[in-house]
Parts: C-alpha cells; sequence; structure tokens
C-alpha cells in the first residue's frame, strides 16, 4: 500500500480501500503501480485515480491484462475522454471484455445507438 502513499493517499482513504476490497492486502504495490500507470496512459490524473480507487476499490484486484483489454475496448466505442467516463463511472471496469461486449449487443438489439450507448456508459450504467 506504500505506492498509495506515495500517489496522496490519505491514511483514511487507504483504510477504506482495505476494508472495503478485503482482497487487496494481497495485492503487490508493483500491480498498484502498474494499474496506475495505466490509467495515467489514458490520461487520468493523480485525482482521478484517487476518485476511482475510493469509489472503486475492486478494480485493483482486477488483473492488469484484462484491465488493458477493457480500456482499450472502451476506446473503440468512440468515447470522448476515455479518462472522464472511467472517472464519472469507475464501476465500469469491473466488467469483462465479453461483460461489455454482450451490454453493447443487448443495448443495441434494444434500439440503442453508438451515441447513446456512449451516453449509456458516461452517465447511466451501474455495475
Amino acid at each position: 500500500m506504500d505506492v498509495l502513499i506515495q500517489y496522496g493517499f490519505s491514511i483514511e482513504e487507504i483504510q477504506y480501500i482495505l476494508d472495503t476490497n478485503l482482497e487487496i492486502e494481497e495485492v503487490d504495490d508493483r500491480l498498484i503501480y502498474e494499474f496506475i500507470e495505466l490509467l495515467r496512459s489514458i490520461g487520468c490524473r493523480n485525482e482521478h485515480i484517487k476518485n476511482i480507487f475510493i469509489c472503486n476499490p475492486f478494480c485493483l484486484t482486477n488483473s492488469i491484462l484484462d484491465m488493458k483489454v477493457l480500456l482499450q475496448k472502451l476506446d473503440e466505442y468512440g468515447l470522448d475522454t476515455l479518462y472522464v467516463t472511467i472517472d464519472r463511472n469507475p464501476y465500469l471496469l469491473n466488467l469483462t471484455i465479453s461483460d461489455l461486449e454482450q451490454l453493447h449487443q443487448t443495448k443495441t438489439k434494444e434500439g440503442m445507438t453508438k451515441k447513446e450507448f456512449i451516453d449509456y456508459l458516461n452517465y447511466q450504467f451501474i455495475y
């Protein structure tokens, strides 16, 4: 958890994250650092990263490779700014790539346009 302190998380914020997702204690700092760097690569700043981890501490126990694939797929949908979408709705990071594709197919069958689907991901999706 030292890496979170380096990124400006308070002890209370780290404790909240640990209390919410007990599996985090098993995660190596190196993996958390990789996840932070992945979020930085899509444009997230420290305040976005803090918001994402505090709102959705479960994303910290996801596979880095799965996160890369998920973020790439989200980017392919044509989101204006991926980091804003993830900051607005960090629960998107709980999806697997197949969950996302299935959600897209379901919403398309319901008649949702691509723009409406993007708006759905930005503002309405809850996982």
